[in-house]
């Protein structure tokens, strides 16, 4: 047989080399270990330009968390955590380049990339666990990992609204017709023919099942189909899970409690819409909702808010049984934020004076209520001169 060619060793100049060895082979998850291996990267010649040691750092961390190993990567995020103070720069090209790597797997996905992608959202729940990320910005993830790829088209929202419509001028048009005072509007069956036509009625909800509009105030609907995740594909539900998992200690707050509650509520929407799901992934989510239940009950009803839905009973997340649930809880949640989003802009701009359509209304308003009291002081002006002039004339005729 022919000999096999030797492959070529890869010779990296020193410091390269040397940053290598550290993120590689030294670094362990161990105080002692970050604390070496932060001292030594700050000795680097990070005044020369050449040598771009931020982004080298940057690149040699990245794939120690791919290479590496797992339990390096809350390591990793530890050491980018201590230089933050002396170097900035690290910090911010690594969360950068771990939320890019995100949304390039997410844009193309490929089963050979999806331990890498994994490896990243648990880069970034670790950075979120040493206050690298802060809350909004998981959050953020979270809802772009179950929306991405299923946004509403104009002529599914045009249809739903003809359809909303047309169900409206039905119910109006054919009101229930009853045939006593009562209100029975049939007659009396047996038990045989009621359970046929029960039987019928459900065979017929089988094979016609009724169609569910989008909702006016909804950008994203996992029903839309998208050929970037298609209905058999569990890799978001990995990603969700393992990002919840490393960062549910920290995103589990009084501040936070409200936004994920309302990410749980489209999370399960979300859930229903998948055909099925494998034995490993069921055990993971079950894994997650278990933990994250236990630490949603840990909050106690006096470190909430007042507004919270969630703070009348200690029940943990609310969880649904059926996908019409989970939608119209989520529905009523959008629509409670698009309004408070119109209202606050509303008035920051009437503020502001880019429009002045409410403070014409405020104006008007006013106009209206001054008249009324005008008319009213007018009415009694009018009768205290009338008194008057009486009293001049009862004087003349004396």
């Amino acid at each position: 047989p022919p000999a096999a060619q030797k492959k070529i060793a890869k010779i990296s100049p020193p410091l390269e080399a040397y940053l290598r060895y550290l993120l590689l082979v030294r670094l362990e998850p161990q105080e002692s270990s970050v604390s070496f291996v932060t001292k030594q990267l700050l000795r680097f010649p990070w005044n020369n330009p050449s040598k771009e040691c931020g982004s080298l750092i940057c690149k040699y961390m990245l794939k120690a968390c791919r290479k590496g190993r797992y339990k390096a990567i809350a390591a990793v995020a530890a050491v980018a955590a201590c230089i933050r103070r002396n170097k900035p720069e690290v910090a911010a090209r690594l969360i950068d380049a771990c939320l890019e790597e995100i949304q390039w797997a997410m844009e193309h996905p490929n089963f050979r990339d999806q331990q890498r992608t994994i490896t990243y959202a648990r880069l970034l729940g670790e950075m979120n666990a040493v206050s690298l990320v802060t809350a909004p910005i998981v959050i953020q993830q979270l809802y772009k990992f179950i929306n991405f790829g299923h946004e509403i088209p104009d002529a599914l929202r045009e249809a739903s609204a003809k359809q909303i419509s047309e169900e409206f001028e039905y119910k109006n048009d054919h009101l229930p017709i009853l045939n006593s005072a009562t209100g029975i509007s049939h007659a009396i069956q047996e038990d045989e023919e009621m359970q046929d036509e029960a039987f019928e009625r459900k065979v017929e909800d089988t094979e016609m099942l009724k169609v569910v509009a989008v909702s006016f105030y909804s950008i994203y609907d996992p029903r839309v189909p998208s050929p970037i995740d298609l209905p058999n594909s569990v890799f978001r539900v990995k990603l969700v899970c393992t990002l919840l998992e490393a960062s549910m200690k920290n995103i589990v707050t009084r501040n936070n409690i409200s936004s994920l509650e309302g990410f749980i509520t489209a999370f399960q929407r979300y859930l229903f819409t998948k055909s099925s799901l494998p034995t490993e992934v069921e055990f993971s989510l079950l894994d997650t909702f278990d933990a994250l239940d236990s630490k949603w009950k840990k909050i106690s009803p006096k470190e909430r808010r007042k507004g919270d839905s969630c703070s009348v009973s200690d029940q943990g997340f609310p969880r649904f049984e059926c996908w019409t649930d989970a939608h119209n809880a989520t529905t009523a949640r959008e629509e409670e934020i698009a309004t408070a989003e119109t209202r606050n802009r509303a008035r920051l701009e009437a503020l502001a004076g880019i429009t002045e359509g409410n403070f014409e209304d405020i104006l008007h308003d006013d106009d209206i209520a001054t008249e009324d009291d005008d008319d009213d002081y007018d009415g009694s002006d009018d009768d205290e001169t009338d008194s008057e002039d009486d009293i001049d004339d009862e004087t003349d005729s004396e």
